[in-house]
Order: C-alpha cells, then structure tokens, then sequence
C-alpha cells in the first residue's frame, strides 16, 4: 500500500501542480527529507498452520 500512497502524491503533483513525473518524484522525496512525508509500512502475520509446517 505504501507504494500506492506514493504514485498518489506523485499524480496529484502532475495533475494539481503541473509539475513533470521527475519533478513529482523529487516532491515527494523533498516531503519525507523535510519530515512532512514519513513512509508506514504494516505487515500482516499470520499464524503458522499445520500444512505451512509440513511443507518445510
């Protein structure tokens, strides 16, 4: 999901600020330098199943 919030602000630079792709992507890097843009990646875990045992 974190990737998809990234092309996000990346298309809302180039559609809202008429920046080009590059310059949205130094926006965006800009963003998380200054600390306004700071990346959280969750994770699912599940628990080990009996099958996901066995097949070690």
């Amino acid at each position: 999901m974190a990737k998809d919030v990234d092309r996000a602000l990346r298309d809302i630079a180039v559609a809202h600020a008429g920046l080009q792709e590059d310059a949205a992507a130094a926006n965006v890097k800009q963003l998380a330098a200054d600390k306004r843009y700071v990346r959280d990646v969750y994770r699912a875990q599940f628990p080990e199943t009996a099958a996901s045992k066995a097949g070690r």
